[in-house]
């Protein structure tokens, strides 16, 4: 794959579809252009949106799309984008299918924009400068001083590629985008064993690796996905429970949702009934985050990531049998989700836990 850096020409635009604003079927000299990548599921995307909408009025002579990116409901977007109305004052744009790539794996713009930027998550932003070329590349959050800079003419082009490239080497990214794709691929064709086996290869190759707690969760995520790892994904959960101890929320938070999506396929909204013996270590870990989070005021986490974490928590209870505690974080998950503003199905997938709960008792 061709990557994608600072100073490099832009790709084509591969636009499907857009949803909101002028439709651009390419991009034009002289003409400054950004590109933000979000979908609908992703939280931190759906709060960029005012921000972008912000800049966009302030600089009306650049053109912002919000391209979708890993959008399996295309509806799903349209109904988001209608249900934002003029809250969304820029471009949104769907971008075009691609032959052997499910939805959720993305299209077009994401293998050749995204992917090729090596950005592993959204949302991610483009600026493309005067000239036609990738003048930064970041979350939209960061856009402010770049855009301004880029729009004035004070933007030095080479010392920030040079920079840019500095960074990619520094911090093994190619490496570590590698290790993500090969890993993913392994998964998408049942090579468990395999996706195990690059994991272990690039942590020997690069042992700072193993200290980074992704990898972690990658690696639990391949053990989780056979009947035959079983033994050895509930032993490295324990582990990495162990490792986490009593400080650590976010690595027991992923372990958790990993244990309790181990029987999830890709694409799916939602996983099926939790391995009985995966949620109760799953609530093991939970139980500590609750400890752990009663330190916290709500406001230091959103509430899209405590209405994620009690729909889990009510899940991994349901599994093992506790049901009126699980009715009990259901119930907490829908509080959070109407705080959260989250989308309409989202709430269903809540309201459908809660009926389950309901049927238990």
């Amino acid at each position: 794959m061709q990557e994608l850096l600072i100073g490099d020409r832009t790709p084509d635009l591969r636009l499907a579809d857009f949803l909101k604003g002028e439709p651009l079927s390419q991009l034009e000299l002289g003409k400054v252009y950004v590109l933000e990548f979000w979908a609908t599921w992703c939280g931190p995307c759906r709060t960029s949106v005012p921000h972008l909408s912000d800049l966009q009025e302030k600089y009306p002579q650049v053109i912002f799309i919000g391209v979708t990116a890993y959008e399996p409901n295309i509806d799903a977007v349209k109904a988001f984008v209608e249900k934002m109305g003029d809250q969304i004052r820029y471009r949104i744009a769907i971008e075009e299918s691609l032959a052997g790539r499910a939805g959720w794996e993305g299209g077009w713009m994401t293998k050749h924009w995204l992917e090729a930027g090596y950005q592993r998550g959204i949302p991610a932003a483009f600026i493309v400068n005067q000239t036609g070329q990738i003048a930064w590349i970041g979350h939209p959050i960061e856009l402010d001083d770049p855009l301004a800079a880029i729009i004035n003419g004070s933007w030095d082009l080479s010392t920030k590629a040079q920079a840019y490239g500095e960074m990619l080497a520094k911090n093994k990214v190619r490496e570590r985008f590698r290790l993500d794709k090969g890993v993913s691929t392994a998964l998408a064709e049942n090579d468990t064993a395999g996706a195990v086996r690059l994991i272990n290869e690039a942590f020997a190759a690069h042992p700072e690796f193993e200290l980074e707690g992704r990898f972690w969760i990658n690696k639990l995520h391949a053990l989780t996905r056979s009947a035959e790892s079983k033994p050895l994904a509930l032993k490295y959960a324990e582990y990495l429970i162990d490792l986490a101890g009593q400080t650590d929320i976010e690595l027991l938070r992923s372990v958790s949702i990993r244990l309790l999506d181990a029987n999830r396929q890709s694409g799916e909204a939602q996983a099926a009934a939790p391995d009985s013996d995966f949620a109760e270590l799953a609530v093991l870990a939970m139980r500590r985050v609750e400890l752990l989070s009663a330190q916290e005021s709500p406001s230091d986490t959103t509430p899209g990531v405590w209405m994620l974490f009690e729909m889990y928590f009510a899940r991994g209870l349901l599994a093992i049998g506790l049901i009126d505690e699980a009715l009990d974080h259901a119930q907490r998950a829908h509080r959070w989700g109407k705080e959260a503003s989250a989308p309409d199905e989202v709430l269903a997938r809540i309201a459908l836990l809660e009926k389950q709960c309901h049927g238990s008792i």
